[in-house]
């Protein structure tokens, strides 16, 4: 079955090959690493699913649903590493032959970001139940948990404790300076999802 994953850096794997599991020197085989080993990823594989990354660092839950809305038609399973609700995708300069827009990270009001990520979470799980598609509700951090989420919504881990970032730090592992944790925590918080499902 294949799976599409989204997210944002923590779904990218982003800077893991700054950690001593990474030997590898070339910057492109680097980010396929980071890409590959992810914690999506690596639950993704661990259920038998053929997973595909189309995290973006610093990507926003609108680039999810972007994204969503271009893959979901043709795939089997979505796993949605959510991102903060302070992030939105405004069009600018078009790129890659004007199939994306340029995307900016942007800070709203605290109550039109929770909104606004709500909305996407209804949308690609919309999309994903139209497609017969099985989705799975991540939060790398940020999720949002004081909304009364429909049936067709699959958000299986349902405390901030059990989000990626807060339960990596919950368990000891270190990041590198801007926030982003190696490979021991994407291996254990992997294992930990694969072990609740």
């Amino acid at each position: 079955m294949k799976a599409i994953v989204v997210g944002c850096s923590h779904a990218a794997g982003a800077q893991m090959h700054l950690g001593p599991e990474c030997t590898l020197a070339d910057p492109v085989a680097q980010t396929n690493w980071e890409l590959q080993n992810s914690f999506p990823m690596q639950f993704a594989r661990s259920k038998g699913y053929t997973p595909y990354n189309y995290s973006i660092s610093g990507g926003s839950n609108d680039a999810m649903f972007r994204i969503c809305a271009e893959t979901i038609p043709d795939t089997d399973v979505v796993i949605a590493c959510w991102t903060g609700s302070d992030r939105y995708e405004v069009a600018g300069q078009v790129v890659q032959d004007g199939e994306y827009y340029k995307q900016r990270v942007a800070h709203e009001t605290v109550e039109d970001g929770r909104l606004n990520k709500i909305k996407n979470i209804l949308a690609v799980n919309s999309l994903a139940s139209y497609y017969n598609c099985l989705i799975f509700n991540f939060d790398s951090f940020q999720g949002i948990y004081d909304f009364n989420w429909p049936a067709n919504v699959n958000r299986p881990l349902l405390t901030p404790e059990q989000e990626f970032c807060t339960w990596s730090f919950a368990q000891g592992f270190k990041t590198e300076s801007t926030g982003h944790f190696f490979l021991d925590a994407h291996d254990a918080y992997a294992k930990y999802l694969v072990d609740l499902f």
